[in-house]
């Protein structure tokens, strides 16, 4: 059925590209004669030769088209020849295409009429369509090309009007016939796309499901094993290109009709810059950013002088009366003194109104004024750290971020902390993958493979790989809250860090974490798309067999679609696997990296406050006070990387039995921090006073204990770690190979000694037999005496084939 629906698309295509042409003919030839009008009416240089490069594409195109449809056209008239001469002289003789016609098709002429006849129109379908798929993208790569022109026009025609080689008079009638010429290229646009509509979503609707029949065809032929000849498989690639080639010719041409009338009525930058409007716009904006500050600051500045005058007015006030009640209590004045502190104490009351009518005039002039600022300016300062927050977060994890978020364990900082213990959907689908399909089944084929240990190295080595990631998915999961204490930390010291050293030192180290990042995920992904690829090819072979092996062997899981359930959710397991496994570690190593970093910018700060100290550029109070501050700050540093520590001590304990060379080369850089005692002595200590030189004992002494990632609490993570690892691995490797080359030769010696110890005993036996023969010859010995020794020969003969199969077949089948 998909063979024949096939055939009848692509026939069928032919069939409604032939019928729309025909049928729109006469609004084609008005396109027709526009086009030829277009080439006789350029006269400029420049006019022709962007059409003729526009053309020359799409004859290269047209080519291309062609030569596919040439190879398709002969290798199926070579297909159909050959099946022709092989069926000619058949009684049962095959057309190309089955149909009951109202005559006999067997008969001779109607037979070979009626296939060449079929034989043709299958060539005229593919003509049909290369030829009408070239002429609609010839069409629309021309308007391309027109538009082209009509752009350069109009920049050339602004250029000069921006020179003053034209006038505005004239300027404007340029413009109007651009005007003309654009919304004539429109409807000529408008026509094709009329014409063809239809027709084209016919054919884009047809070539999908042609691509989908030939693929399944080709998959058809691959998984039922079928002896398909070559020249069949050829045609099938042919007519693969073809359809493809038409599918593209049509995207090319459709993409640049899309996007030239989108450049066509726009000024170019350079003309943009040429002309006055540019440096007229600049300054504007130069002075209208200038003004808006000196607005904001004056306007800021005069309802503050505003206040403060009546704040002023105020306490002359209370001035003025604490001297008034202080006079009256010390009876200093007489009576008539007393009525003049009455209407002082009225005046006063007066003024006191007064002021407080002006304050709520300047309330009432700027409150709401005022909390438009204070609400803009909230605004502001959270647009500004969201963005700070959001742009330095995908930074430092992306693409860590994305992945951990699939796994359910990213510790996003803007969730809640009580949802961290809630598992989600995608952690759950992830851990049941790894762990029931992958980690499972390798285990449990371990316990029975007791006994023989290439089993059991085979697949513990296969375990052991999606136990490490189990094993970090868990560990991540389960500490959180802790992590996103830490994420939080990291992005408020990106935020707080306002000096272009700090931020310089913390964007070196990130992008050295990044750049492992993007190695570690670069080998994950090759890795896996191996192992995909090794798998799909093991699927696609052993799909039709009657016994069928899964992944990782679990039990006999046979039927379908049991099979293939199984069999895909072991293949995302070990994808899983794969990128749980770089993707933590890449996670962990960023965190290590981040604590680096705030210790680089801690010695430095700790380096310039003393040579400020030095300097006398501070007092010895401020020295001390920023010192406590840094004394806490590298205490916050050590619990951040103790917490780190006793997240991941026991998984990194599990990992390094597999040696991982990634977190040894980046935890490498935690003995940054033994450096902040370096920083003591780099600084000019010897200039400040003893009592100043004692306080800083107290970092060096803080700093002599590195701060460490360790495996458990068995050894610490380093280069130092790595290298013993290393050659204690290539010794054993070394003594591993010298052992297994005395081994073989002693083994096949000791074989070769054997076998050649039976061939001495069968040339004996062979000598003693040829010598009992010439004695009976020779009548030397008795006839009863021969069969004596015939016998004693056919004992010993026997006991040697016993020998040879008792003692030396065991080790030939291990040979």
């Amino acid at each position: 059925m998909v063979e024949y629906v096939a055939s009848a698309n692509f026939s069928l295509m032919a069939l409604c590209k032939l019928v729309g042409t025909w049928y729109h003919g006469e609004t084609l030839r008005t396109l027709m004669i526009s086009i030829m009008t277009d080439w006789m009416t350029s006269t400029n240089n420049w006019e022709r030769n962007t059409m003729l490069n526009i053309a020359k594409r799409g004859r290269t195109l047209s080519v291309r088209c062609f030569v596919t449809m040439t190879g398709t056209v002969t290798f199926y008239i070579c297909l159909n020849l050959l099946k022709f001469y092989r069926s000619v002289h058949q009684p049962q003789r095959n057309l190309v295409y089955r149909f009951s016609y109202p005559y006999n098709t067997q008969n001779t002429p109607n037979y070979e009429i009626t296939f060449f006849t079929q034989l043709s129109g299958g060539m005229y379908s593919a003509m049909i369509n290369c030829t009408i798929d070239t002429f609609i993208s010839i069409l629309v790569l021309h308007i391309c090309a027109q538009l082209i022109n009509l752009r350069m026009a109009l920049n050339n025609l602004v250029d000069e009007l921006a020179k003053g080689s034209i006038s505005s008079s004239r300027f404007k009638k340029g413009l109007i016939a651009i005007t003309i010429r654009h919304e004539h290229l429109i409807r000529n646009a408008n026509t094709v796309d009329k014409c063809y509509s239809a027709v084209l979503f016919v054919h884009m609707l047809a070539a999908t499901f042609q691509l989908c029949f030939e693929s399944f065809q080709v998959f058809t032929i691959i998984t039922s094993h079928l002896g398909i000849p070559i020249i069949k498989i050829t045609f099938l690639s042919f007519y693969f290109s073809l359809v493809l080639t038409h599918l593209y010719f049509y995207c090319y041409s459709a993409e640049k009709l899309s996007t030239e009338p989108r450049r066509n009525l726009v000024y170019q930058l350079e003309i943009i810059q040429k002309s006055p409007n540019y440096e007229i716009t600049y300054i504007i904006q130069l002075f209208g950013g200038a003004y808006s500050v000196f607005a904001n600051y004056m306007i800021d500045s005069f309802v503050s002088v505003l206040v403060l005058h009546i704040c002023s007015q105020l306490i002359n006030l209370r001035l003025t009366m604490n001297n008034m009640v202080n006079e009256l209590a010390n009876n200093s004045i007489s009576s008539s003194r007393k009525e003049r502190f009455k209407k002082d104490l009225a005046a006063i009351v007066v003024r006191h109104e007064h002021l407080i009518r002006n304050a709520k005039t300047i309330d009432s002039c700027y409150s709401s004024l005022l909390f438009m600022n204070i609400l803009l300016a909230i605004l502001q300062m959270c647009f500004i750290a969201f963005q700070i927050f959001t742009v330095y977060l995908n930074y430092i994890f992306n693409p860590i971020r994305q992945w951990l978020w699939i796994f359910g364990i990213w510790p996003d900082p803007q969730i809640p902390l009580n949802e961290f213990r809630r598992p989600s959907i995608r952690f759950i689908i992830v851990m049941c993958s790894v762990s029931l399909y992958v980690f499972g089944p390798q285990m449990i084929n371990v316990i029975r493979a007791a006994g023989s240990v290439t089993r059991m190295v085979e697949n513990f080595s296969s375990a052991n790989f999606s136990m490490l990631a189990v094993c970090k998915l868990l560990v991540t999961w389960y500490h959180g809250k802790t992590l996103q204490s830490l994420i939080k930390s990291i992005m408020t010291d990106w935020m707080i860090s306002t000096k272009e050293w700090e931020r310089n030192t913390m964007l070196e180290i990130t992008r050295s974490g990044r750049n492992l990042s993007f190695k570690c995920c670069a080998f994950a992904a090759s890795s896996i798309i191996c192992h995909i690829s090794l798998q799909l090819l093991r699927f696609f072979k052993t799909i039709h067999q009657p016994e069928r092996n899964l992944i990782y062997r679990i039990e006999t899981i046979q039927k379908s679609p049991n099979y293939e359930i199984t069999y895909f959710i072991q293949l995302f397991g070990g994808i899983y696997s794969a990128f749980a496994n770089g993707v933590i570690d890449s996670f962990v190593s960023m965190l290590v990296l981040q604590v680096c970093a705030q210790l680089i910018n801690l010695r430095t700060m700790l380096n310039n406050l003393v040579n400020k100290l030095a300097n006398k550029s501070i007092s010895s109070l401020t020295f001390r006070e920023d010192l406590a501050a840094i004394v806490v700050r590298h205490d916050h540093l050590i619990r951040t990387a103790k917490t780190i520590d006793g997240c991941y001590s026991s998984v990194l304990f599990v990992h390094v039995l597999s040696t991982t060379f990634q977190m040894c080369f980046i935890t490498f850089q935690v003995f940054t921090s033994t450096r902040m005692a370096y920083g003591v002595y780099e600084c000019k200590w010897y200039d400040l006073s003893s009592k100043d030189a004692k306080n800083l004992m107290f970092i060096v002494h803080r700093s002599r204990i590195p701060l460490k990632l360790t495996a458990g609490k068995f050894g610490t993570f380093s280069l130092e770690m790595f290298g013993p690892f290393y050659e204690i691995t290539y010794f054993i490797q070394l003594s591993g190979g010298a052992y297994s080359i005395l081994a073989n030769y002693t083994i096949d010696s000791f074989v070769s000694i054997l076998v050649l110890q039976v061939c001495a005993q069968l040339i004996n036996l062979r000598t003693t037999l040829n010598n009992l023969i010439n004695e009976l010859v020779s009548k030397s010995i008795s006839s009863s005496r021969f069969r004596e020794g015939l016998a004693a020969i056919a004992v010993r003969h026997n006991h040697l084939i016993r020998y040879v199969r008792e003692y030396l077949a065991h080790d030939i089948s291990i040979i």
